[in-house]
């Protein structure tokens, strides 16, 4: 019994592992259900689909929701879709992308709120999914939960 053990371990030891994958997956998938949400909500505005009310339409940069629009879908949106392609395809610049399309999305959220004045339920949700993204981004794989169980 103790040479399968042993070999087992030799084994295990020699099989590079895959680190992170349920986090980058989860990562990349929501920096992608959130660029779908940037680019739906930016053709909202640019259609006119979406009415915010007289009073904060009025508070957008130049009255415009095809501004407000366009810049959602650059502000959010792209650096949405470059992050959830880069951590989808490991890139090591992910480290870098993920974290600073979190706060892109913090940012907007921040920014909407202090030139509409006017705070709804969305940008809480979208302040809490930037604080998630941002919390896997940052996330580093370690072996310090192995060495804790004393496995080495």
């Amino acid at each position: 019994m103790a040479g399968s053990a042993t070999t087992r371990r030799a084994v295990e030891r020699d099989v590079p592992r895959r680190r992170g994958t349920t986090r980058m997956t989860v990562l990349a998938a929501m920096a992608g259900v959130m660029a779908l949400v940037a680019f739906g909500g930016a053709l909202g505005l640019l259609l006119g689909a979406i009415d915010f009310g007289e009073v904060v339409d009025q508070r957008l940069p130049l009255g415009s929701k095809p501004l407000a629009g366009v810049a959602l879908a650059v502000v959010v949106g792209v650096p949405m879709v470059v992050a959830a392609v880069s951590v989808r395809r490991g890139s090591a610049l992910s480290r870098l992308i993920a974290p600073a399309a979190a706060l892109a999305l913090y940012g907007w959220v921040v920014i909407e709120v202090a030139v509409t004045r006017d705070a709804q339920w969305r940008q809480l949700v979208c302040a809490v999914y930037a604080a998630v993204l941002l919390w896997l981004a940052l996330r580093r794989d370690s072996d310090d939960g192995e060495r804790r169980r004393g496995q080495r």
